[in-house]
């Protein structure tokens, strides 16, 4: 006996019956395509479209039809790509707790594998702290690039590039307990200079 979906077949009847059901199922009316070069297929099937149109300040658009295409080119959109320098991402880091990794992030990196995760902690260590900021011209980029590294607030200098950012400082493996004794001998030091 074949158990198919929770179906008890058992003669020829039983599967012709079974596959009846399958083949009137809405859900299971179309057939499996493969999604090598769908985009070309498409575009076969639709004259051309669906077609990615570009602006000079504007984000790209795909439009589907040629009187969207007539529409977007009176827009001051071309088929052909225009490069933007703007907007773009600039990247510093920032010691702020919102700053840090959120758990989500941190569970995702840590179902990846060990050499993906290796890979994604190459550059940066757990608890980016990065903070990231979108800017719309070579004003607001330049206004950014000039702020000055704040350590005091944990803040770094901006870079145009996450991988430019430094890693944090390693810490120098010092016990607590050792340090707090350590800084209160200082004090203790101190003091007795002062009085002395």
């Amino acid at each position: 006996m074949i158990k198919f979906q929770g179906e008890d077949v058992r003669t020829d009847m039983d599967v012709q019956e079974l596959l009846t059901k399958i083949r009137q199922d809405p859900r299971t009316s179309n057939p499996r395509v493969l999604a090598i070069n769908q985009v070309a297929q498409m575009k076969a099937k639709n004259g051309g479209y669906p077609l990615d149109m570009h602006h000079e300040s504007l984000s790209p658009i795909q439009v589907h039809s040629e009187k969207e295409e007539t529409a977007a080119a009176q827009l001051g959109f071309r088929r052909e790509y225009r490069h933007r320098d703007y907007p773009k991402f600039l990247f510093r880091r920032n010691g702020h707790p919102k700053f840090q990794k959120s758990k989500e992030e941190l569970k995702r990196i840590n179902q990846m594998t060990p050499e993906a995760q290796r890979i994604e902690m190459a550059t940066l260590n757990e608890g980016d702290y990065i903070e990231e900021r979108v800017v719309n011209s070579h004003e607001e980029e330049r206004k950014l690039m000039a702020e000055k590294a704040n350590k005091a607030a944990g803040t770094g200098p901006w870079y145009p590039s996450i991988a430019q950012i430094a890693p944090f400082e390693e810490p120098n493996g010092e016990d607590p307990a050792v340090t707090i004794a350590r800084l209160q001998g200082q004090l203790a030091g101190l003091s007795e200079k002062k009085a002395g």
